[in-house]
């Protein structure tokens, strides 16, 4: 399963990962959201949030809609 990302929330996540090794990130990234996708679907859900290096990515029907930082616990 292939997620896409709306626009605003790739450049959220530009601005976010700026100054880091974005594309050692990405590639990390797009592997959790793939894992993420896939789980998802088994159970039916279509929208859900991944967690991963210090953001929130908020996933509806297989695109990422936004991005923002992750609240710390």
């Amino acid at each position: 399963m292939s997620v896409r990302f709306f626009t605003q929330a790739l450049d959220l996540f530009s601005e976010f990962a700026a100054g880091l090794e974005v594309e050692t990130i990405w590639s990390r990234l797009v592997a959790s959201l793939e894992r993420a996708a896939r789980a998802v679907a088994a159970i039916g859900m279509g929208s859900y949030v991944v967690r991963a290096h210090g953001m929130d990515f908020l996933v509806q029907d297989g695109v990422v809609v936004s991005v923002r930082t992750s609240r710390k616990r």
